[in-house]
């Protein structure tokens, strides 16, 4: 499962940080996740729990901050909604089922959504990636 490879990496790379840093307990780690990814957030905190005890996040909680990309269609200039994006997702994942690529890899969604506007498949992304954006420690 994605979700604990995620939750691998972040507790992995966090406790290198904490090393590197001198710092002995972690209490609180801050994710951003993009929406386009679907991970199953309840997944991820369990491997989290997991994966923690036996390294400078033992005690650590794990907030997870769920969050749109922007996608501008370059063509038009259109700043995709929400609504667009999800609802072209919505048919995305239907033709696909639990091989959803944008799962794995959500820097992909230019290439598998068009503007609705225009029709372009000549989108950018802002932020798309998964990225540990706070560490809290004592």
């Amino acid at each position: 499962m994605h979700e604990w490879s995620l939750a691998s990496a972040i507790v992995d790379s966090v406790d290198k940080w904490a090393r590197e840093n001198n710092v002995s307990n972690v209490i609180k780690v801050v994710v951003e996740i993009p929406s386009i990814s679907m991970i199953d957030l309840e997944i991820l905190r369990e491997a989290f729990d997991m994966l923690k005890q036996e390294s400078r996040l033992a005690k650590a909680t794990l907030e997870v901050k769920v969050v749109m990309p922007k996608i501008r269609c370059r063509h038009c200039g259109y700043t995709l909604t929400d609504d667009d994006v999800r609802t072209q997702l919505d048919e995305l994942m239907k033709g696909y089922g639990e091989e959803y690529p944008l799962h794995l890899m959500p820097d992909l969604a230019p290439a598998l959504l068009k503007c609705p506007r225009c029709g372009s498949h000549d989108l950018e992304m802002e932020e798309p990636r998964i990225r540990v954006a706070e560490v809290v420690t004592e």
